[in-house]
């Protein structure tokens, strides 16, 4: 069985899986097979939230319908706001490393939440979670 790449849990359960892809998803074909993949996982852990996130782009979905993100953010945006200048990310260990630091420090960086008001459900979700290797 696969698993995501990171989880955050609260009291044990999975909130949000993330799947972090070190090439962009840049053809229907892959961006299919991606996203039912990313669905599987959420389906398997229950996870209302997951992220999919590419050098491009960040996005984060809430239930399985994957039709239509909650958020799109650039990846770049997102590893910035933790500190990584974006160039460094090139491969998926950078990619999972900047996600993690990401969503550890989401619920007390106001100015990505105050960039982008579509994030606020999703930073209290992730509020007080902890953040591990698909897993474990």
């Amino acid at each position: 069985m696969y698993e995501p790449d990171l989880v955050v849990k609260k009291k044990g359960r999975p909130v949000v899986v993330i799947e972090a892809k070190s090439s962009p998803i840049t053809t229907p074909s892959l961006r299919e097979a991606a996203t039912e993949q990313l669905r599987m996982y959420a389906t398997d852990v229950s996870s209302p939230w997951s992220v999919m996130a590419d050098p491009g782009t960040t996005e984060i979905f809430k239930t399985i319908d994957m039709s239509k993100p909650v958020a799109r953010l650039p990846t770049g945006e997102v590893v910035a706001s933790v500190g990584i200048p974006p160039s460094e990310v090139v491969g998926r260990r950078t990619l999972r490393m900047a996600l993690n630091r990401w969503l550890t420090s989401l619920n007390r960086e106001t100015a990505v939440v105050a960039g982008h008001p579509e994030l606020s459900e999703f930073a209290e979700a992730v509020r007080d979670g902890v953040v591990s290797e698909g897993g474990q």
